[in-house]
This record gives C-alpha cells, structure tokens and sequence, in this order.
C-alpha cells in the first residue's frame, strides 16, 4: 500500500480541486451503491493513473488502491477524506453485496484453498465456499442487492458509443433481459444486471454462489455480443474473482476524467454528447466543472423494472459444470508416494546395498508397476550412485 502512495500519481495537484468542486456535490447519489442500512455494504478501492517506473510500453498505468482500514469508513463523507489520503478519485466496489465487507476481504489463495486426496491423485481446488468452515463467509452476501457485471470495450478508434448502446439494447431485447447501461470511458460501457430482477429464493448466500451466476451470464453474453458485434471486445478476466469490482456509478474515470452514468433510451445521445465535451475539454478546471454540472442537473434512476429469471437460470443450467471448474480453479495432480523409511535408510547409508536389500528393492519398485527389468536398471542407477558419493 505504501509503494502506491509514493508513486507519483499523474492527478495528484488536482486532488482537492476534484473533491472540492466534484464529489462534494454528488455524494448523496454515491451512497445508496456503498451503504445499506447505515453502514458500509462493499469493498471499496481506487484506480489511481501513475508514471511507469520503467520505460518501456505505455508512460502510465493503472495502479489499485485498497487499504483495510477503508473498511472502517462509516458514512459516505469519510470517502472524502480518503481521496485526499491516498491522493484517489476513481472509486470501486464490489458487485457482491456484503452483510459484512471486513469478511469478504479476508477472501484469499491463501485461505481459500483445498486438496482432496483420492486414489493416488489429489484434486486441487480454490474458493470452493461449500467446504469452508467459515459459516459468517458463507453467509455473507446479500444476493438482491448484488449485480452481475460486464464490461464492454470497443476495439476501434472510429466506433461510436452511440451505436454501441443502440446495439446492445437489441441484443437485450432479442434475449428479453435488461440492464443498467453506464458509461466506462469514451470508448466503453459497462452493463449491470442487478439480482434483484431474478426471482432467487434464497436473499443471503455465499461469495460462490453468486459468482457462478456471473461467469455463467458473463460468457453467455460474451459469446452472444462477440458474434453480433466484431467491433467489440468483452473483458472475461474477472468473471471468476469472488470479489469482483466495477467502478461506482457517478465515479470519475481514473484517467479521463469523465462520470459514470446511466444511459436510457431518451437520454443516451445527448449525454455521450457531453461526455465528448468533457474528454476535449483542455482545461482540468473546466473538465471538472463539466462533469459536475452534467451529473447535478439531470435526474437519474437505477431501477430495472423487468424480469430476468428465465435467461439467468438458463445460463446458469447450462454452463454451470463449467463455471464450477472455473471458478473452483479446479486441477487434478498426480500424487507423488512418499517413499518408505526402509528405503530412505537402505539409500541413504554409507554401507554397500546387500543382497536382501536388493531383493526387497526389487519386490518395492514392482509393487509400483515397474518391470523386472526397470526395477533391476533403477537399482544399478541407485548402487553406481552411491559407490561415486
């Protein structure tokens, strides 16, 4: 965390100019996406854009922001005060709503792994929610107040997030779902499908749960928006991550400076018209100011009034073996057999291998499917060893 703070931050004199003339005047429509009955529902981190240290490819990158005792943060004014901490502004959370975010953070490779002996073979698996002790992790999430999440890019300077959006609500309307559609940058969108639209039974679950839902939509859709549309690019690389995190709406994008919005039918021209104006815009002050008034004067509403239960759960009945795998990160390794005490002394020693000693290395080695003639040659290899050491 402290190596991302020294990094030179490219916006780090713009820091106190973007809170104090930005998110000052939006935080009561940031609230209700981080906090649920008073407190604190996500992980939230940062994008912060800083100079590469070496000089090869791209002069910047993109740099995360996470920091534990954000999880402390107890009303939406405190995010303030981390913005000018960690000289931040393009704010994340998690699409997994958590009864308890400190619990979904301690989510690890570390913790959540599992080996299954059987058979010679252990079968290797991560995150695997159904096999963790940990009863407060697996009821953590808040599934109606989650959302399943992709985003779009498009691969090629000339297209227009105009036809983007038009296109993309066909395709909705083809499959008869709906989402949020909120702009990513000047060149993306990000859908939201929120859990709430999909009639689940169950409203607390477990991190896994959810995520099966998101991978098995996720390369649904992947697949679908692909082949209707080449000019697009769909990012699958966290569709399998516990804690996936998608920029919060009205955030300001970590480089260009522009706010994540809802796009509709009635306003999705006029509104990527400004954004144009805000990426050309040359002053920071007047990018700023833009922003803003965008944001301010406009009414904006998150509300999905459809159902999406028939094309969720069939993504889910039918990729669900392989978003288990997936996700699971599931891989099946041949044990190695530890050899026994015997034949460690036997190999060990400093005296010459007896005749016995042959004999009972003969019969171990062909009780592990060795021939006669591989256990005699791995022998030899064993002796011819030894009289060099």
């Amino acid at each position: 965390m402290s190596s991302q703070v020294k990094a030179y931050g490219v916006y780090d004199h713009l820091i106190n100019q973007i809170v104090d003339n930005y998110y000052v005047h939006i935080l009561n429509l940031i609230r209700p996406f981080l906090f649920f009955n008073h407190k604190l529902c996500r992980l939230i981190s940062f994008h912060r854009l800083v100079k590469r240290t070496s000089k090869s490819g791209k002069p910047y990158i993109r740099k995360r922001v996470f920091d534990e005792k954000m999880l402390e943060t107890k009303n939406v004014k405190e995010i303030l005060g981390l913005m000018r901490k960690y000289k931040v502004f393009d704010i994340n959370m998690t699409c997994n709503c958590y009864t308890n975010p400190s619990i979904a953070a301690k989510i690890s490779r570390e913790k959540c792994t599992y080996l299954t002996n059987l058979n010679g073979y252990q079968i290797y698996e991560r995150f695997n929610c159904n096999k963790c002790l940990d009863k407060k992790c697996k009821r953590n999430v808040l599934l109606h107040h989650s959302y399943l999440y992709i985003d779009l890019d498009l691969k090629i300077e000339e297209a227009q997030l105009n036809d983007l959006y038009i296109k993309i609500r066909e395709i909705e309307d083809d499959l008869k779902i709906k989402t949020i559609i909120k702009i990513s940058s000047h060149q993306g969108l990000h859908l939201l499908l929120p859990l709430s639209t999909v009639k689940i039974n169950q409203n607390i679950t477990s991190p896994l749960e959810r995520t099966l839902y998101q991978y098995s939509f996720g390369i649904a859709m992947k697949k679908i928006i692909e082949e209707r549309l080449n000019i697009v690019r769909v990012d699958p690389w966290n569709f399998i991550d516990l804690n996936q995190s998608v920029r919060t709406p009205f955030s300001l994008h970590y480089e260009y400076l522009i706010p994540s919005i809802p796009l509709t039918d009635e306003n999705f021209e006029e509104n990527i018209r400004k954004i144009k104006e805000i990426i050309s815009e040359a002053s920071y002050k007047l990018k700023i100011s833009l922003a803003r008034d965008l944001v301010t004067s406009n009414e904006w509403n998150f509300k999905v009034e459809h159902d999406n239960t028939k094309f969720i759960k069939n993504c889910l009945e039918n990729l669900k073996h392989e978003a288990i795998k997936k996700v699971l990160r599931i891989k099946i390794i041949k044990r190695k057999q530890k050899a026994p005490n015997w034949f460690r002394r036997i190999v060990e020693k400093k005296v010459k291998i007896s005749k016995e000693d042959t004999q009972k290395m003969k019969e171990y080695f062909k009780s592990l499917g060795k021939s006669d003639t591989e256990a005699e040659h791995i022998i030899r290899k064993i002796i011819e060893i030894k009289d060099i050491l």
